[in-house]
């Protein structure tokens, strides 16, 4: 049987795979927020000031790079559009408090489209648009946060624990817009795909909890921010974003107790990865300890290093396992479809079983 006639049987749905860009990753958010778009030109320049183009692997660095400033400025004059969009709507707004929303949002997205952000707002909004680009550039799905709590802790710290220039609640509803924001996008899949994937979930994750490696010791992550986004899951109830915990031995009762109560909402989150499992077997692999600490779900279960690799590690070519044990039993026919796709001399039901104990 052909590669097509068997895709066609349903025994093999790859379609996720073959048809469109598929993501399952986190990028770098850190180096994002800390640089900022105009920073990320810089280094990109920087690394070009240094380019041989009389070596060919230079001249295939050169043009890498040439196509990430490329990106980058896209990225800006997106963010840029926003900025003037935002003005427009302030324009001809009458309700006073929504006009000074809107001059706020232009503000923030003069700013983030070429500097580091300066609030949560800010910090918020960068991380937004990159998240939607992704998605719009790769028609992709599983593009995801990583570890929101961590990257953006130091705004909320500042703005609702130190300056108390935004309280919580609002923070939540910013949370809260984020989280609507990411219900518009979808993604075109083909016919097969989408009876697989009904629903047309993303799979947008955003990572929770865990641990970080400071001085050599795990230390539990938990912050204040922690408990904010699950809060606001907890409330909104939405199928975006995926929402993951990771637990570990040392997580509180405090903070475990408040996940158990947001699952107890019914809606099927938060998922939960473990690390006490995950961490080692990074390691096992290779991973530095610093970035098997830092790890994130980058999906539905799939499991990563925001920044530092990404597509998925656990596949996706969906096999149906009880149709091909059914085939092997019937000389390679499929018992669905009745065609032949792995002829076989003799049937497994004609098989002798021997064991051998030691």
């Amino acid at each position: 049987m052909s590669k097509k006639g068997l895709l066609a049987t349903g025994i093999i749905k790859a379609e996720g795979n073959m048809t469109s860009g598929d993501a399952h990753l986190a990028v770098n958010f850190p180096l994002l927020l800390e640089k900022g778009l105009d920073g990320l030109r810089e280094k990109v320049a920087e690394r070009r000031s240094r380019i041989n183009l009389t070596v060919l692997e230079d001249l295939h660095g050169e043009q890498f790079l040439k196509a990430i400033d490329i990106v980058l400025v896209a990225v800006s004059e997106h963010i840029e559009r926003f900025a003037a969009l935002a003005r427009e709507m302030a324009a001809t707004e009458t309700r006073e408090s929504r006009r000074d929303e809107l001059l706020t949002m232009a503000e923030n997205c003069d700013l983030i489209a070429h500097q580091p952000p300066q609030t949560f707002w800010q910090a918020l909004q960068l991380c937004y648009f990159i998240q939607l680009i992704l998605q719009i550039e790769s028609n992709g799905h599983s593009v995801s946060f990583g570890r929101m709590d961590q990257y953006l802790y130091p705004y909320y710290r500042r703005d609702v624990e130190l300056n108390q220039t935004l309280d919580r609640e609002h923070a939540i509803e910013m949370l809260h817009s984020c989280w609507l924001k990411l219900l518009e996008v979808n993604k075109i899949r083909s016919g097969s795909h989408s009876k697989a994937s009904a629903g047309s979930p993303l799979y947008q994750n955003v990572t929770i909890g865990g641990q970080n490696l400071v001085d050599g010791q795990p230390m539990d992550a938990v912050n204040p921010l922690s408990y904010a986004i699950l809060e606001s899951c907890g409330r909104l109830r939405s199928t975006q974003p995926n929402l993951s915990v990771r637990y570990h031995a040392g997580m509180s009762n405090d903070f475990l107790d408040a996940c158990v109560q947001v699952i107890r909402c019914g809606f099927g989150m938060p998922a939960f990865n473990n690390d006490e499992i995950v961490i080692p077997e990074f390691i096992k692999l290779g991973i530095e300890p610093q970035d098997a600490y830092d790890y994130a779900a980058i999906g539905c279960i799939e499991t990563a290093v925001g920044g530092k690799w990404g597509y998925r590690c656990t596949g996706m070519s969906f096999i149906n396992f009880a149709r091909v044990m059914l085939a092997a039993l019937e000389g390679g026919r499929d018992a669905t479809s009745g065609k032949v796709f792995l002829p076989q001399e003799k049937r497994c039901r004609q098989a002798t079983l021997t064991i051998s104990m030691k």
